[in-house]
């Protein structure tokens, strides 16, 4: 009787399947490992996001605040005396009247921005929002219809992760909205 070792080629494919494991095996270590590299390039690599703008800077803060924002509003960042200043404009009119809920998302988005921008170096922030609105007549005029201030202590109190933008204007120093904003919601 002939034995399984005895049977021609059945020991060299057994080396040939082996060998091409081991050869997928490292195959697929070399792509993952180089995945990571990229990773780690992307996040720290030269333009990041870190190096371009290093936290606790003017240049982060005003970023961060931009980053905020959706693409059709800029800002204007300003630092004096110790106050921020930051006014958006926004750029496109609309005939439906802002709401009370659109600025609190909006300035809420924008206080977190500062915070994670790490610049610290104030004691009030002001966020002003200027919004062309369309009159009847179709007429486009550029209406400060929200102001809000905060002063630094109880924003450092705000825990992100769980904060709620309806809660912005009771823990605002000040804030004011035009009679265009819809104040329901």
């Amino acid at each position: 009787m002939i034995s399984e070792s005895d049977k021609p080629g059945c020991g060299s494919m057994l080396l040939g399947c082996a060998g091409l494991c081991v050869v997928g095996l490292v195959l697929v270590m070399f792509l993952l490992n180089l995945s990571s590299d990229e990773d780690a390039n992307s996040k720290q690599g030269p333009g990041s996001i870190e190096e371009e703008f290093p936290a606790g800077t003017e240049e982060r803060l005003r970023f961060e605040v931009q980053q905020a924002l959706s693409s059709v509003k800029a800002a204007r960042v300003t630092l004096e005396n110790g106050g921020l200043k930051i006014v958006i404009t926004g750029k496109d009119a609309s005939r439906a009247a802002p709401t009370e809920a659109d600025f609190q998302i909006e300035n809420t988005r924008i206080l977190k921005g500062i915070h994670e921008s790490g610049f610290n170096d104030f004691s009030t922030i002001e966020l002003i929002s200027f919004v062309p609105i369309l009159d009847k007549f179709g007429n486009e005029k550029l209406l400060n219809v929200s102001t809000m201030v905060f002063d630094r202590p109880t924003l450092d109190q705000i825990n992100w992760e769980n904060f709620r933008h309806v809660d912005l204007t009771s823990i605002a120093a000040d804030f004011t909205f035009h009679e265009v904003v819809n104040r329901s919601e």
